[in-house]
């Protein structure tokens, strides 16, 4: 039988969840803003096997399918792992970055070829952000859903806001709820110990980020049941800066309504 509740019953539960929206809004904006965060890109070039200088990235790099050819001299300034780099290296490990000043130099490897990022705590982005844009906090897009998790984890890709590029992603099943009236099945990725969600919906491109908008719901223990919080939806890094390579929303994941909550566009 339905439990019904007083307004004044009801108010102490949604100041508490509302409590807790803004204090992961700030630990959002918070972490945005670190130094080397997301706010913080002003390049992004990509290789090939033609030996290039690039503004705001010392030495001259190239790359062929399988390593990164970096050669730098004593004036370019660069180290990595505290030491100077000077003279040729070849590169087959992306995951130890270079320095230059204050700057952090990152490679990448996709499966379009190399690239080096540049990330400077002195970005325009950073030092002008004031926190991310959203819709009002709004109890009603808490929502009940269920996880149903496929027979087994499914390797597959997904599409980026590069063209050509693909990003690895394992998809663990799909969650199911009522959206706005609508039943909707959306695709999950495994995300640490969630599962993530890249969506899109009628406010994509209008209100909100245009690639995709990402929910990250805890992994059920013990049971099916998830809560799918559209409160927290949050913009892909693409959303911040040109300099990132975000993966878009599946096709199973664009909604043809309004989901008006979360993140808005930034920029």
């Amino acid at each position: 039988m339905p439990v019904s509740c007083a307004p004044d019953e009801r108010a102490p539960q949604v100041d508490t969840a509302f409590v807790r929206w803004q204090q992961w809004r700030a630990e959002r904006d918070r972490s945005l803003q670190e130094p080397y965060g997301w706010l913080s890109p002003v390049a992004l070039h990509w290789l090939d096997d033609t030996p290039r200088r690039f503004p705001e990235t010392p030495g001259t790099w190239s790359a062929t399918a399988g390593a990164v050819t970096l050669s730098a001299t004593a004036a370019d300034g660069l180290t990595r792992d505290g030491e100077p780099v000077v003279g040729e290296s070849r590169i087959v490990d992306a995951s130890r970055p270079w320095t230059v000043a204050d700057r952090r130099i990152e490679l990448m490897r996709h499966n379009i070829g190399w690239a080096v990022r540049v990330r400077d705590p002195q970005s325009p982005t950073r030092l002008g952000f004031t926190g991310v844009p959203t819709y009002d906090f709004d109890p009603a897009w808490q929502l009940d859903g269920t996880f149903v998790p496929f027979d087994a984890p499914r390797d597959t890709t997904v599409l980026a806001v590069v063209a050509g590029l693909a990003h690895p992603a394992t998809a663990l099943g799909t969650v199911r709820c009522v959206v706005a009236s609508h039943p909707v099945e959306l695709l999950a990725f495994a995300g640490g110990p969630n599962l993530v969600v890249l969506f899109t919906d009628a406010t994509s491109g209008v209100s909100t980020n245009a690639g995709s908008r990402a929910l990250v719901i805890p992994a059920p223990v013990g049971s099916t049941d998830v809560v799918v919080d559209f409160n927290r939806a949050t913009n892909p890094p693409a959303a911040f800066t040109a300099f990132a390579t975000c993966p878009l929303a599946p096709p199973e994941n664009r909604l043809p309504f309004a989901v008006t909550a979360g993140e808005r566009r930034p920029r």
